[in-house]
């Protein structure tokens, strides 16, 4: 008769062998305004021995870095939302009981156009984690009001054409062409 004893170095009931995934969920839909977020959740898949270094970052989507949200992350600490560093570093807890928050910042622009995607990926050298392709989706709608096609804080200038000469004579008319510039 022999013995099998686990080299379970870990915290119990989780052996230091255990591996993991790390999950990002999807974002909430949000409109295009400055002082909006997508916020997206960073989990485990399942507990580890002990908590997991990752490296969070926009991994591709339809919507700009600098255009349409802030290429600097913010994770909540608990208490405030605090700027990830320039690798996007988070530590997830390894019993896998919380989420860690991230978000973006959304930029409001002044171009009409359809809705924009920010994608989130991971990546991680940490040994216990062994899948790093779950990516979140947030997705950014246009502010654009009214029925006509146009956002609500697009700009523009009056154009004024010059008029063709035209003989001085009762019932010629000097005739402007008078245009939006976009």
């Amino acid at each position: 008769t022999g013995t099998i004893t686990d080299d379970q170095n870990g915290t119990y009931p989780v052996d230091d062998d255990a591996q993991t995934a790390i999950l990002i969920g999807d974002a909430v839909s949000v409109e295009e305004a400055n002082g909006n977020y997508l916020v997206y959740e960073v989990t485990l898949a399942n507990a580890v021995a002990n908590d997991v270094s990752a490296s969070i970052a926009p991994t591709g989507g339809t919507a700009t870095s600098g255009d349409d949200y802030s290429a600097t992350l913010e994770y909540f600490d608990g208490t405030n939302w605090v700027a990830l560093n320039a690798t996007g570093d988070i530590t997830i807890k390894g019993d896998a009981t919380e989420a860690v928050q991230v978000r973006v910042a959304v930029t409001d622009d002044a171009i009409t156009e359809g809705a924009e995607t920010v994608v989130l990926g991971s990546s991680s050298t940490d040994t216990q984690v062994s899948d790093t392709t779950d990516t979140g989706t947030g997705t950014i709608t246009d502010d654009q009001n009214g029925t006509y096609p146009v956002d609500d804080d697009a700009q523009t200038a009056i154009l004024i054409g010059d008029a063709v000469s035209v003989e001085e004579a009762n019932g010629n008319y000097l005739v402007y062409e008078v245009t939006l510039a976009n």
